[in-house]
């Protein structure tokens, strides 16, 4: 962990020149880190100059401090004397302590007393904490939040814009002082082991994240540029905004008859601000200039080419110049593109800056993939360390900047990273303004992508990456087409020549349809709901994967489709024009509230409070043929399947947990799973599980733990809807005994609100019952990443009484919550939901997402996501442990009842994640539609969706 200090090198050379013989001074100069005296066993050889050799004169005067505290008693005059005889006593005892060294193997030099660390000591400390934070943070969190390890370490040098919320290391958690400090608790800290440090006595199957000091340095290096462009994606989306309101005023200004000069003012100052952000050590406005560039790959960069492995097949010179050569072409490709004035379409240097960064990071990956380091091979037998490995790093972070090309117009750049980071090498080639559409078709067809290449990202981030890659083809092939029927427009005006044109139009989309059935074939590494688009796309049928039979998604064929409930609300801001597609929209409601002083006061809700208010009052569902059924008396959570996840990691997670799988190899991983104590997922939950093109299974969470998966569903599926509620209630109460006393319950957050909703859990539980939880369980252990997300947003739950008649004149057969449960549906509850604009919704639960925030595929919400931390934990009391809810209320059985509803305004459409998850879910999932007239009441919901 020490600095590449390049002033050291050039002082000691000026030194050596002058003759001097301050021996320390060459000394300190030339010395090495203080953690590579630890190494020695592993360089191999004699371990010369591995230790720091500051040991001439400084000992001598330290010794002589040390004797002289030694020898001065409180009550009378110290001699001098004295200090001599302590001196060498001292001497005396500290050269036999050198000898013992010497016996144990440690050599003469074995003990130091004094040492110059490299750099200051903060910093030193910074690197220790990052790389402990990072490691436990895990793979599902790849991006700086503002209070994660994912932060440059020069954070004090950084003049970053005051405009700017960059992370600064004040904000950062330290998870194990907030264990301490009874601020947070960490239960899966119970798991962890250690990983044994390597010795020639003790022989251990275990390996550690890191197999030589090059990665150690190669991840750091990544950490470097992810925090420099989160740095520059904020400052970007705060330029983004000032750009908006900029060109909102000026059109407002352009229908007035003032001169341009006066049009200006106001705008001048705004323009001509320069966000000031540093990469590493260097100004970050270098990246903007060919000699900066150059500068950055052959004194950073390069040392990525650095590893033993790649040395053997890559000549340093020759990789940074062909380096350089293909970054400046692609640096020069902005100015070719279709833009007005030979500009490059970029609004702002920061937005520059990214698409840099994002040029040299793609041309080092696509490098390094054609020749894979030891790390990077490793990724196929460990996937759930890719957050550690440069590689990994670099390709999450070329997928962030893929929007910025794509909104100005950079198709052709961003179409060669997703190639890259998906495939392992461009396959498009463009001649003369058209796709080859024999050559690469077909080498895409035939090629396989290696199978580290498609253990880069996620599942879920190779899906989306994927329809990206077809979107971006298309836009790209327009353009070309179109600078390429200007250059030959004065030679084609013939009728012959048009015809030809408007016949090229279909053969320009075959190309993108033979890429479309190509990646269908990558049927494992990418979602089925990504699958389904490519097949849309190209008109091919839709692919029976492992993932589709598993989780039982669309079992009744291709043409399935979700139940609908429509119903009528104009929202209050449509008829503006407002509302656009995927825009909130607000609407007049609160009608279960009308009885209420505080009416007045909430005047709109939005469109899940609206659905909520139709289905308390049985306006909705709307079945047909199921008349008999008493409606209404629905209430619940907006919450997209929070107490799902929670029933997972209360019934199941820790369950499996327990299961140490049997590794390949009979390699022991769990040391690198758990790596810290201070974890809030396993590592490998966040790895799906698919097999490679090359037929190699990536063992994730499921494929890990099949066995012991399959079984444990097996015996819940045995267990009838009560037996899951008691179920719920015994594992929440060994939680409870597993922990010492109440101060350390009441460390523990998640402990604390699962004891003050247990009721609540434990209907949810008897009301999902066996079968609906099996499949959420299979779900979530196949693939958290991808189907932690995407569940409906509204749960709604009612209880009535078993044998009630619901024909009968005096029978009442719902339950009162309020009465039976308690718990948040008391009346008191709701008086204070109501006060916080929460009626008729119960408490969130945001933070049932393990090892990832809640929107982890988006960039502008992490440091929203990140607020809510720094808020604090408030103070709490120990709750009583509750007893177990019984399902009889006023001597009759009771019969919970559940259902899943996914809510969309006119303005919004269901995902393909979205409908997966309802397909899943039935039947207890449905859609509710809301049209802007009576007439979108009687269409069909899936011809909205198209």
């Amino acid at each position: 962990m020490r600095s590449a200090s390049s002033a050291s090198n050039v002082n000691g050379g000026v030194v050596a020149a002058a003759g001097t013989n301050n021996e320390i001074l060459n000394q300190m100069q030339s010395q090495r880190s203080v953690l590579s005296s630890f190494a020695r066993s592993s360089l191999g050889g004699d371990g010369r100059g591995t230790i720091l050799p500051v040991v001439k004169h400084v000992d001598k005067v330290l010794m002589r401090k040390l004797a002289t505290k030694v020898a001065s008693p409180a009550n009378r005059a110290m001699r001098t004397s004295d200090v001599d005889d302590a001196t060498r006593i001292i001497l005396r005892a500290w050269s036999s302590a050198r000898s013992r060294g010497g016996a144990t193997g440690l050599g003469d030099d074995g003990i130091v007393l004094a040492f110059r660390l490299r750099e200051a000591p903060l910093r030193t400390l910074r690197r220790c904490m990052r790389l402990f934070i990072c490691a436990g943070g895990g793979p599902g969190a790849m991006r700086g939040d503002g209070t994660n390890g994912w932060i440059s370490v020069l954070d004090d040098e950084s003049g970053v814009d005051s405009r700017s919320l960059s992370p600064k290391w004040h904000n950062v958690v330290y998870p194990g002082l907030s264990s301490r400090l009874g601020l947070d608790y960490y239960e899966f800290g119970r798991y962890y082991n250690h990983i044994p440090m390597r010795s020639n006595r003790l022989k251990t199957t275990v390996k550690g994240p890191f197999s030589c000091h090059c990665e150690f340095q190669l991840w750091e290096l990544g950490v470097e540029i992810r925090s420099f462009v989160d740095q520059a994606n904020e400052i970007y989306e705060i330029e983004r905004q000032a750009h908006r309101k900029r060109e909102k005023r000026m059109s407002k200004l352009e229908s007035r008859e003032y001169p341009e000069e006066e049009r200006r003012v106001g705008f001048k100052d705004e323009e001509e601000r320069n966000t000031m952000i540093r990469f590493l050590n260097r100004d970050g406005s270098v990246l903007l200039t060919e000699e900066g560039r150059r500068d950055v790959v052959t004194n950073i960069l390069a040392q990525s080419f650095n590893d033993t492995h790649l040395q053997n097949d890559v000549v340093s010179d020759l990789v940074v110049d062909a380096l350089l050569c293909n970054i400046e072409n692609d640096i020069l490709s902005f100015s070719n593109s279709e833009c007005d004035d030979d500009c490059d379409g970029f609004i702002c240097d920061t937005e520059r800056l990214i698409a840099a960064t994002a040029v040299i990071c793609h041309r080092v990956l696509e490098r390094r993939i054609k020749h894979p380091s030891a790390m990077l091979l490793s990724l196929v037998e460990r996937p759930w360390l890719r957050h550690l490995c440069f590689d990994s790093i670099l390709a999450y972070l070329l997928w962030d900047c893929i929007p910025i090309f794509e909104r100005r117009g950079h198709h052709s750049i961003a179409v060669s990273i997703l190639q890259t980071i998906l495939l392992g090498q461009e396959m498009r080639n463009i001649s003369d303004g058209s796709i080859e559409s024999s050559e690469s078709s077909l080498c895409l067809a035939g090629m396989k992508s290696k199978p580290y290449v498609e253990c880069l990202l996620p599942r879920r981030n190779r899906g989306k990456a994927c329809e990206r890659l077809l979107i971006d083809m298309a836009h790209a092939g327009r353009r070309d087409k179109i600078l390429f029927e200007r250059k030959l427009e004065e030679k084609r005006k013939t009728k012959k020549g048009r015809k030809s044109s408007v016949a090229n139009k279909k053969a320009d989309q075959l190309p993108l349809k033979s890429i479309c059935k190509a990646l269908l074939s990558d049927t494992e590494s990418i979602p089925f709901c990504s699958l389904r688009n490519l097949a849309r796309r190209s008109s091919a049928p839709i692919p029976q994967t492992k993932e589709r039979c598993a989780l039982s998604i669309r079992p009744s064929g291709d043409d399935w489709s979700p139940k609908t409930d429509s119903a009528v609300a104009n929202a209050i801001m449509s008829d503006s024009g407002d509302a656009g597609v995927g825009k909130r929209c607000a609407f007049v409601g609160w009608e279960m509230h009308d009885h209420l002083d505080e009416m007045e006061k909430h005047r709109s809700l939005n469109v899940e409070e609206l659905a909520m208010e139709e289905y308390h009052f049985g306006r909705l569902p709307c079945d047909q043929g199921n008349e008999e059924e008493v409606k209404g008396q629905w209430v619940g959570w907006h919450n997209e399947g929070g107490h799902a996840r929670a029933l997972f990691r209360i019934l199941c997670l820790h369950h499996l947990m327990e299961c140490c799988p049997q590794d390949a190899l009979g390699i022991d991983e769990h040391t690198t799973v758990i790596l810290t104590p201070y974890q809030s997922s396993p590592h490998d939950l966040h790895v799906g599980c698919f097999k490679t093109l090359s037929g190699f299974q990536v063992r994730g969470f499921y494929e890990r733990r099949r066995r012991a998966i399959e079984s444990f569903l097996s015996d819940l599926m045995q267990l009838d809807a009560c037996g899951i509620g008691n179920k719920v209630y015994e594992s929440v109460k060994q939680r409870w005994e597993r922990h010492k006393s109440d101060q350390s319950r009441l460390k523990d957050s998640r402990l604390l609100k699962d004891v003050t909703e247990l009721k609540t859990l434990s209907l949810i539980g008897q009301a999902l019952g066996p079968v609906a939880l099996t499949r959420i369980f299979r779900a979530l252990c196949f693939d958290y990443r991808h189907w932690s997300g995407g569940l409906p947003d509204l749960f709604l739950v009612r209880a009535r009484y078993e044998y009630a008649s619901p024909s009968g004149a005096n029978s009442v057969p719902f339950v009162q919550l309020a009465d039976w449960i308690g718990e948040g549906f008391s009346n008191e509850k709701n008086d204070s939901y109501i006060h916080k604009n929460h009626i008729s919704m119960l408490t969130d639960r945001d933070d049932e997402f393990l090892g990832q925030p809640k929107n982890a595929d988006g960039l502008s919400s992490q440091n929203l996501s990140s607020a809510r931390k720094k808020q604090g934990a408030p103070y709490v009391q120990l709750p009583l442990f509750p007893e177990k809810l019984e399902f009889v209320h006023d001597g009759k059985s009771v019969k919970a009842e559940c259902m899943f509803v996914e809510v969309k305004s006119a303005n919004d459409r269901l995902s393909e994640r979205q409908e997966d998850w309802l397909s899943i879910l039935e039947p207890d999932a449905r859609v509710c539609k809301f049209t802007n007239s009576a007439s979108g009441k009687k269409s069909n919901f899936t011809e909205n969706l198209s």
